[in-house]
């Protein structure tokens, strides 16, 4: 497993340092933003996996957007009817801790909070994750 994942973010709508809730089996956050456009072609994928997995996955989204572009962050949330957290990463640690050059990406966090970064690229990426909660 890899680093342990930061504690806290910001929450995009309420703008205050609130803790990632860790209360489920594990934790799926996907770092992306309003202004890309790999992350918006991955949405459906993410609402099929969030329908599939929300009783023992978290899945938060971690937007990487500025302070400019935060508005456009939470238009996009409220237009595509996302119904899992969404938060501001406000700590650009993560990025460089975890070497995240581009997004979107994924890090998959367990209970004890330690994490790693996986790939959901893939029909093989996605049952490897359902398998993972199936255990």
């Amino acid at each position: 497993m890899g680093a342990r994942v930061i504690d806290h973010v910001r929450d995009a709508g309420l703008a205050i340092v609130l803790p990632v809730n860790l209360s489920k089996d594990l934790t799926n956050l996907t770092l992306r933003a309003s202004w890309c456009g790999p992350c918006h072609k991955k949405i459906p994928l993410m609402k099929e996996i969030y329908e599939k997995t929300k009783e023992n996955l978290n899945l938060v989204y971690l937007t990487t957007d500025e302070s400019n572009t935060i508005d456009d962050w939470n238009t996009l949330m409220e237009k595509e009817n996302i119904k899992w957290r969404s938060l501001w990463l406000t700590d650009k640690k993560l990025k460089s801790d975890w070497q995240i050059s581009a997004i979107p990406d994924f890090i998959l966090v367990y209970p004890d909070r330690n994490a790693k970064k996986i790939l959901l690229n893939e029909e093989k990426d996605i049952q490897e994750l359902y398998s993972l909660l199936n255990k």
